[in-house]
């Protein structure tokens, strides 16, 4: 039982490790990366609904954004693609289309986070370009990675010193 309590804390140990690298990588891309105002070009909503009989089985829209911004003094363009999957509880009576409309998307504001030409060599995530409504940095490394780590060890810990012990008479 001790032996299962040795690996644990190690398993933990070695997650840990895989957490502290992942955070700090995102922190090198936070402050690497610039943040820039796209201006969204064109919309196209796409029906791909398909039909079978009088059911839809799969109420899906393909949106497709074309938006432009400026990378290191150059206008750029990227292509967003999403599937808008449509829930029965998003349908409501005064919204029984809860699609936006191409208005409303040409009308959002975008933020593209990408990491400039010249901080390249200073993150691990060089290539990687975020793009969201407020501007701000989501960071895909929380708090919880941390958390379980800790359960882990503390499992380990608890099996190896609090296991039942062979008493000898």
């Amino acid at each position: 039982m001790k032996n299962v309590g040795n690996l644990l804390i190690i398993i933990g140990l070695g997650f840990g490790l895989f957490a502290v690298r992942s955070v700090w990588n995102d922190y090198t891309y936070r402050k690497a990366s610039v943040v820039r105002k796209a201006k969204v070009l064109f919309v196209e909503i796409k029906d791909l609904r398909s039909k079978y009989g009088n059911y839809y089985l799969r109420p899906t829209h393909l949106i497709a954004q074309q938006l432009a911004f400026f990378r290191d003094s150059c206008m750029d363009t990227i292509t967003l693609n999403s599937n808008f999957l449509l829930y029965s509880e998003g349908k409501t009576s005064k919204n029984p289309n809860p699609i936006p409309t191409a208005e409303e998307l040409m009308n959002q504001e975008k933020y593209v986070r990408y990491v400039p030409e010249s901080k390249k060599k200073e993150t691990a995530f060089s290539e990687r370009i975020d793009i969201n409504d407020n501007g701000d940095y989501e960071s895909f490394n929380r708090f919880q990675h941390f958390v379980s780590m800790t359960v882990i060890i503390l499992l380990g810990f608890m099996i190896k010193y609090f296991s039942i012990r062979k008493v000898t008479s």
